[in-house]
């Protein structure tokens, strides 16, 4: 996945996991872990809502996790190409 300056990519992500998991990140940092719930993440993902706990079947914990990570990397890619 191509990651860019901002917080999502310009393209859409290619797959479902990366659908739940760029759309958490972006739904918890404009409100947060506790005011980001599962069924907006499937509903404004696109992504089918059997998938989330094929991907993710500890639940939203896991899912933040990851979400959390995709965005590190993001950032990290941020600050390579701004050094």
């Amino acid at each position: 996945m191509s990651k860019t300056a901002t917080l999502l990519p310009a393209k859409t992500p290619a797959s479902t996991r990366e659908r739940f998991v760029a759309m958490t990140a972006k739904l918890m940092s404009r409100r947060g872990y506790a005011a980001t719930g599962l069924n907006e993440i499937v509903e404004k993902s696109g992504a089918p809502k059997g998938s989330l706990y094929h991907f993710f079947p500890k639940g939203k914990e896991q899912l933040a996790a990851a979400a959390v990570d995709w965005s590190a990397e993001c950032f990290s890619h941020t600050l390579d190409e701004a050094i």
